[in-house]
């Protein structure tokens, strides 16, 4: 049984870490444990490790390692290529190893022989595109084209020229501050690529993640058939049952948990390669939907931190129009005036209340109908105030065709295409 939780463990710990670094800076996570802890590990963790540094081996030693995490996070860098490129060959040579051998099996042909290497070089593929492709970058040579492509929305986007590179601005564009160069329709700086993800390489990086999605759950899906079949080969299920390793109460869960310990004792590298491709098939499947929900949309993951904070922004204009409001108008104009009570005003009621004789039960109820009116004006205060944010439309978002379109052809290359 002891195995059962190791191996649940190992899957827990790999499917956190992953979540955490593949969606820790996504607004979704914002303000949650999943947002903090990406933080501590991409930031926070740096200054504690300098700090200790500092104190055990003196100020050079630390201004090193402050150049070291700074080059590392915030330069570009091959780090993250390289730990890809160690990841996914040594999970194939250990597939290539443990798994191949064992082709043709109980349950599978000869042909996976040849189909598993060739779904692990068109996954190469798709990251040697996304990570040496131009991903959009913006030039006095091609800027012109990129103005043309979008209008400037006058909402998360206004005219203006970069700072740092001394060009127009098109929309949806942005000066990645990593690679000190203005991308246009920038969707986020990838560090396991090295590079933007932009206009015209946003396809290649889909393509990526639904490849490695697929790729996982393939190796998944030949690793669970290469396991039952050697269980069933050996006709283990009957003589587990038949020999009596097991009490009658512990059921099909006591089967699986002593089956399980069989393989991680025999096949125990299978089984870890098979978890490890499971929990990560799902978290790019995540991945995946989330940025096929994008191109849905016809946005960016720039641009949801751009609405988040235009939406921020509408509903403090809001928040403030109410207030100036509540105290210009009268209260039967529709306009909230009254202040919400405040916790030491009931406390003060209530103690008032007791002052004056009043039971428990009648302080109780006095105060449950004050908290209760509290409750239902300041609800009513919320809808006010949301009623009065303006409505936004994404001018980009031209529909499902279009929107699939422009990602896999891009905008800036169509002569004559603008969005109005």
């Amino acid at each position: 049984m002891a195995f059962v939780w190791i191996l649940g463990v190992y899957i827990a710990f790999i499917a956190l870490f992953l979540l955490v670094m593949l969606f820790g800076e996504s607004p979704a996570f914002e303000g949650t444990i999943v947002h903090s802890a990406h933080t501590f590990i991409t930031s926070r963790s740096c200054e504690l490790i300098q700090v200790g540094i500092q104190r055990a081996c003196g100020e050079r030693a630390a201004r090193f390692c402050s150049g070291a995490c700074d080059a590392f996070l915030n330069k570009p860098n091959p780090a993250l290529q390289i730990f890809y490129l160690v990841l996914i060959g040594g999970g194939w040579l250990l597939f290539a190893t443990v798994a191949l051998p064992l082709i043709p099996g109980l349950y599978l042909s000869a042909i996976h022989r040849y189909t598993a290497p060739l779904a692990v070089l068109g996954c190469l593929t798709t990251f040697l595109l996304t990570s040496f492709c131009d991903p959009g970058v913006l030039t006095p040579s091609n800027v012109d084209a990129h103005l043309r492509a979008f209008k400037i929305d006058n909402q998360i986007y206004e005219e203006k020229v970069c700072g740092t590179c001394q060009l127009p601005r098109p929309a949806r564009s942005k000066h990645c501050s990593v690679c000190n160069r203005c991308v246009a329709r920038f969707d986020h700086h990838c560090g396991w690529m090295n590079n933007c993800i932009g206009e015209r390489n946003i396809r290649f990086f889909v393509a990526f993640l639904i490849g490695h999605t697929l790729l996982c759950w393939y190796g998944t899906y030949l690793i669970a058939q290469i396991l039952r079949g050697e269980v069933d080969r050996r006709n283990l299920l009957p003589f587990v049952r038949a020999e009596g390793y097991l009490r009658p109460e512990e059921g099909w869960w006591g089967v699986a948990a002593l089956l399980t310990q069989w393989l991680v004792t025999y096949f125990s590298n299978l089984v870890m390669l098979g978890a490890f491709t499971l929990v990560i098939s799902w978290l790019l499947a995540s991945f995946a939907t989330y940025h096929l929900y994008l191109i849905y949309k016809n946005t960016t993951t720039n641009e949801t931190f751009k609405w988040a904070g235009y939406h921020r922004w509408l509903r403090e204009e809001a928040l403030e129009k109410a207030k100036a409001d509540a105290a210009t108008k009268p209260v039967n104009s529709g306009v909230l005036v009254a202040a919400l009570p405040s916790e030491n005003h009931v406390r003060e009621e209530d103690e008032k209340g007791l002052s004056k004789g009043e039971g428990a039960r009648d302080v109780s109820r006095s105060m449950f109908r004050r908290l209760s009116r509290g409750w239902l004006s300041r609800t009513r205060w919320r809808n006010h105030v949301e009623m009065a944010i303006p409505e936004v439309k994404n001018i980009y978002d031209q529909g499902l065709f279009e929107n699939f379109k422009e990602v896999l052809i891009p905008r800036s290359t169509r002569t004559g295409k603008k969005i109005d």
